[in-house]
């Protein structure tokens, strides 16, 4: 409700990758709160925060959902 946008683009790998997902575009998630997932491998996630944020890790990092912080979104 703080009017933070963050979204995320999902990169197919391969033809066997098949991404499932608990919601539709546009749908507002909570913290923490689980989308999906990605069955099969090979497939990347972009994550787009607000140039505001505090980056708690780097590009190219591997992160578990649920447990790895991504960043950390400043309220001004």
């Amino acid at each position: 409700d703080e009017g933070d946008d963050v979204t995320m683009v999902i990169h197919r790998g391969c033809p066997l990758c098949r991404p499932r997902f608990y919601v539709d575009t546009g749908c507002r998630v909570g913290h923490g709160q689980r989308c999906g997932f990605l069955w099969g491998g090979g497939a990347v996630v972009d994550v787009f925060v607000p140039p505001s944020s505090r980056l708690d890790c780097s590009a190219g990092d591997r992160v578990l959902a649920g447990s790895a912080i991504i960043a950390t979104l400043i309220h001004k």
